[in-house]
């Protein structure tokens, strides 16, 4: 049962984000559930990884966590970790088969990195094989320029 009834935010939940992996094995092995996600579609994975608790982050993997799970946003763990710098986090969940390249608001997860100034996550996504730019829009086909840097952006800027 969820503690908090409008979020549907359940211990197992708040055991990850709060970094407490005893607490969050002891529920898992009592049958909380690690793909239950809240009313936003977050899992106790993506709780646990925009904290970067990577004890927490490994546990849930091992226990059959899907690190490709999109909440209501479209974005995976990966997306929260690499918004915040959790190096740790990241690198695990790239070697776990995290989609380095799935799209979150027009940016994949090195671009959120960026986006965000997380100087030590920036380059992780791309030295495993993510793509460094350019994301093509589902519903127009074209490229997105978006995705650009803020470092990008401001060296590129120009006046009409």
């Amino acid at each position: 049962e969820p503690i908090n009834t409008c979020m549907q935010t359940t211990p197992l939940m708040i055991a990850c984000s709060n970094g407490h992996s005893a607490t969050a094995k002891f529920l898992i092995e009592a049958g909380a559930d690690v793909h239950r996600p809240n009313v936003r579609g977050e899992t106790a994975l993506h709780m646990a990884a925009v904290e970067g608790r990577l004890e927490c982050v490994k546990l849930l993997v091992s226990k059959g966590a899907d690190v490709n799970h999109i909440d209501s946003d479209k974005a995976s763990a990966l997306h929260r970790a690499t918004q915040v710098g959790a190096l740790k986090v990241v690198q695990y969940l790239c070697s776990a088969g995290a989609d380095k390249d799935a799209v979150f608001f027009s940016n994949a997860p090195l671009q959120w990195a960026a986006l965000c100034y997380k100087e030590d996550v920036e380059n992780y996504p791309q030295r495993v094989g993510a793509k460094p730019h350019g994301v093509v829009n589902k519903f127009t086909g074209e490229i997105e320029y978006g995705i650009l840097t803020q470092r990008e952006m401001e060296k590129n800027r120009h006046v009409d």
